[in-house]
């Protein structure tokens, strides 16, 4: 872990490794990294008995107290949050189709006597708005609660459902709100919203962890974001318009197609929303006749 000085002034800024310092800091002492020798110095002067300080003289010019060293290349912390999203493991996909909106992603239950049913990474905010969240999961839970909680204060404010563009739009402004303060700490969590608006049919938005937010038709976050955008570039420009199956298969195609793997019913979660319906997780047997159908497709 980076122990340069510019980095670990504030408690709510990442290091370049997306971790932060303090939270690392916590480990046994066994396990940390030795004291830098201006620590150690420091350490030994709080050891010493406490002199009696002279009075300074009566038109003495005060010094100023040195600034602490900065770093060579200094960066927003928000960069740093995008790599705390890659922290979890996870890769997510997202794929907007002619009258729905899918979204897939890893399912990754980190110790065996923890009840599955718990670990999830896709929400409801909405009865018709649904959210896949990828990165720390702390900061998951917590962006799950404000956004539903910024959905209930509109309705009951406006009286009707707030749209999945407008809450992305808040959602985006809550955030980049962080950035601006030193003591409101960037969460390392990337979100996706997808939602039918009344309007404008199935919409698909995703928001960054700087607070920046755009519309996609497919999008993708995690660990190999980069290399599922690639595909779903190529799928989605091919077949524009899908239909409810054939956007949940491409969804899970991608995933398989980018991890290089074959899952089963309990290695991914599927949240689906189509413009009749609600948001909802698919049940492991739905999501295994997916499966079953592009295997035999295969």
């Amino acid at each position: 872990m980076s122990r340069d000085p510019g980095y670990d002034r504030h408690i709510s800024i990442f290091s370049p490794e997306g971790r932060l310092y303090q939270i690392g800091a916590s480990r046994p002492r066994s396990a940390r990294a030795p004291r830098s020798a201006r620590a150690r110095c420091r350490l030994a002067s709080l050891t010493l008995p406490l002199a009696r300080p002279r009075a300074p003289p009566r038109y003495a010019r005060r010094r100023r107290r040195p600034s602490p060293p900065r770093s060579p290349h200094p960066r927003p912390p928000a960069e740093y949050a995008f790599k705390a999203v890659n922290l979890s493991g996870l890769t997510s996909v997202a794929v907007r189709g002619k009258n729905c909106a899918v979204v897939v992603t890893q399912k990754k239950v980190p110790d065996k006597l923890i009840d599955p049913a718990s670990v999830t990474h896709i929400f409801k905010v909405t009865e018709k708005v649904g959210a896949l969240m990828t990165g720390l999961y702390a900061d998951c839970n917590y962006q799950v609660q404000r956004a539903r909680y910024e959905a209930q204060q509109f309705e009951s404010k406006y009286g009707y459902a707030m749209p999945v563009a407008v809450l992305a739009k808040r959602m985006a402004d809550v955030i980049q709100y962080t950035t601006q303060h030193a003591y409101g700490r960037v969460l390392g969590v990337a979100m996706i919203f997808v939602g039918v608006d009344d309007e404008k049919g199935p919409q698909c938005f995703k928001v960054d962890p700087a607070g920046h937010f755009l519309g996609y038709k497919a999008t993708a976050a995690g660990v190999k974001e980069q290399e599922a955008v690639n595909h779903l570039e190529k799928k989605v420009k091919a077949t524009p318009d899908m239909d409810d199956g054939a956007t949940v298969e491409l969804a899970i195609t991608c995933l398989q197609s980018v991890l290089a793997a074959d899952f089963r019913p309990t290695d991914i979660e599927v949240g689906f929303v189509s413009g009749t319906g609600r948001f909802a997780a698919l049940t492991e047997e739905e999501i295994e006749g997916y499966l079953t159908t592009i295997s035999e497709r295969d």
